[in-house]
């Protein structure tokens, strides 16, 4: 199908509209596409037990599109993924932090 989307929007003999058409189809197939590789690594990475860097909590919480990320809230309710931290928020102030599940239903 993206193929033909390609072939369509580089096509000379259909109108613009067409093609304008088509192009932004195939952005949506794309971004789709995109949506769809990034759900399937979060559920592998899940599965396997293997806790995000904190680069990637950054990344996922601005992106607002994510999934369960295991973290604990700091005081700044900024969220931490790092274990070392976990731990150590959890030892000193254990009633201020809850843990964090997101899973944010794709719209």
């Amino acid at each position: 199908m993206i193929k033909s989307l390609i072939n369509t929007i580089s096509s000379t003999e259909l109108s613009s509209n067409i093609r304008a058409k088509a192009s932004s189809d195939l952005l949506l197939l794309q971004s789709e596409e995109h949506s769809f590789r990034d759900s399937i690594r979060k559920m592998n990475q899940q599965l396997h037990g293997e806790v995000p860097s904190k680069m990637l909590t950054a990344k996922l919480a601005q992106s607002k599109k994510d999934s369960s990320i295991p973290g604990l809230y700091r005081s700044n309710k900024s969220v931490t993924s790092d274990i070392d931290e976990m731990t150590t928020l959890q030892k000193v102030v254990p009633h201020l932090f809850q843990f964090l599940q997101i899973w944010k239903n794709k719209k």
